[in-house]
């Protein structure tokens, strides 16, 4: 057995290929840190604004007593500004109800056929922050006040969609879409929001571009497009600010 002498050159030789490896190591392990991380804070992050878009739904929905519109904008304002903390995008709400008519203008003569849904009242473009992030270039999905929905499009999440999946059932015509068949007194709030992670002023914090670098490594988009519908518990002839 050759024991180890102080001056041996292959045990500089040992010392300088385990610097090496670690110096290739480093960057792994930081990027690895870093997608570890991003990927725990952006799905508490998915879920935050889940509850929060609905949270918005249910209490608008629930408000038909109100007297005016501004308590609306109280609650979308409210919740623009929770978003803004870690993110920036926009939220568009709206007030939808049965039509009178079907998408080719055609009457709805009784409330046994479908109608095209219209949107009543509509509140538009509330951002958090305003002119930050890739939200501000998103179309807004939503009929302005007193349009119809357009022909394809939906009201509900999916509901164009076969609920069992691939295989034999076609996907459900336009005129059994639920919302299509709204009761005539029934009204519904819907929630688009639009955010993108790590543009909020906490983010700065530690700089956006490491905060996004894990999401980027993945190939995972920071930037997320959600609706919420709620139905109202009130019947819309109740509803002053409707």
């Amino acid at each position: 057995m050759t024991a180890w002498r102080a001056g041996d050159p292959s045990a500089h030789g040992r010392r300088g290929s385990a610097a090496v490896e670690f110096v290739v190591l480093v960057p792994f392990i930081l990027v690895l840190s870093a997608a570890i991380w991003d990927l725990r804070v952006f799905t508490a992050y998915r879920t935050d604004v889940a509850r929060e878009i609905f949270v918005v739904a249910e209490l608008i929905a629930n408000g038909g007593r109100w007297t005016s519109a501004a308590s609306v904008e109280h609650v979308i304002e409210a919740a623009a500004d929770r978003l803004a903390e870690t993110s920036a995008g926009v939220l568009h709400v709206a007030v939808v109800v049965r039509g009178s008519a079907r998408h080719d203008g055609t009457p709805c003569v009784n409330d046994n056929q479908w109608c095209a849904p219209i949107v009543t009242k509509a509140f538009f473009d509330y951002s958090f922050p305003t002119g930050t992030g890739e939200c501000g270039t998103v179309a807004r999905t939503l009929p302005d006040e007193g349009n119809r929905f357009d022909v394809h499009a939906t009201v509900l999440p999916f509901e164009n969609v076969d609920p069992d999946g691939a295989g034999p059932k076609a996907v459900p015509s336009v005129d059994e879409w639920v919302s299509r068949n709204m009761a005539p007194q029934a009204w519904w709030i819907v929630v688009d929001s639009c955010s993108h992670f790590g543009e909020g002023p906490r983010s700065r914090l530690i700089g956006r571009r490491f905060m996004n670098i894990g999401l980027a490594t993945l190939n995972v988009s920071p930037v997320m497009q959600r609706r919420s519908v709620w139905v109202s518990i009130d019947d819309l002839s109740e509803c002053v600010w409707c």
